[in-house]
This record gives structure tokens, sequence and C-alpha cells, in this order.
């Protein structure tokens, strides 16, 4: 009954929130890292992240580190979305892009740029390669 309640609830919103972080992240990267073999992400009831490549679907820990840490930082705003519809917490990151090549850290900064108009984020990083 609870994960029924959770799916009507919160599940909806937070998959249509997950997948718009996931192309404000820029899709064209997800498609370029695997080879032009990316086909889509999503969740599951059980907020199991798939993604669909080389025309199968996929388990996040299938790809690098780098591209987890990604799609797992989409799953959080997309879950802070979900739980804090009516209110606006402030966000604390701690180096959460440590894992990343230059790429990947380049669209993850835009796309933490792009987050700050909408929450206060709070981000900490050692290394000026990962700063904004």
């Amino acid at each position: 009954k609870a994960k029924e309640q959770f799916s009507s609830r919160y599940l909806r919103g937070l998959t249509t929130g997950f997948e718009n972080y996931v192309s404000l992240l820029g899709a064209d990267d997800f498609k370029k890292s695997m080879d032009g073999h990316y086909n889509g992400v999503g969740t599951d009831i059980n907020l199991n992240i798939q993604m669909t490549a080389y025309g199968e679907e996929k388990e996040l820990g299938y790809f690098s580190t780098g591209m987890r840490d990604l799609v797992g930082l989409c799953m959080r705003f997309a879950l802070v979305d979900a739980l804090f519809a009516e209110e606006e917490p402030f966000l604390v990151l701690d180096d959460p892009f440590v894992n990343l090549d230059q790429n990947k850290t380049k669209a993850a900064l835009t796309f933490l740029k792009q987050i700050g108009e909408d929450y206060q984020i709070i981000y900490f990083t050692c290394h000026e390669s990962r700063a904004i």
C-alpha cells in the first residue's frame, strides 16, 4: 500500500524531474560518452536507475564512476524537487564531480550554474579545475 501511495504521489514527478535534469545536463554528452549508443534513462518504482544503451536496459553499475555520479546527481535533484514542492531548501554539494573527466566536469559545472538559478547551493571543491 505504501508503495502504491508513493507511486501515485511522487514517482511521476520524480521521473519527469529526473529526465529533465538529465536533459539539462546534456543527453548529447551521454550519447558521446557511449559512442552514440545511448537511448534513454529512467527509473522504476524502486528508484533503480536504468539506462538504455546498445539496445538493452543496463543497470547503472554497468557505466563508469563518473557517469554514475552524474546520473545520481540528477536523481538527487529530482528527489529534492519531489519532496520539497512547496519549500526551497538550500543544497550542500561536497565535491560531487571528483570522478569526472574534463568534458563531463565542464558540462556538470554548467548544469550547476543553471540549477543555482532555482536553488541556493553551497558547493565545496578541493581542486580549482572544478571551481565555478
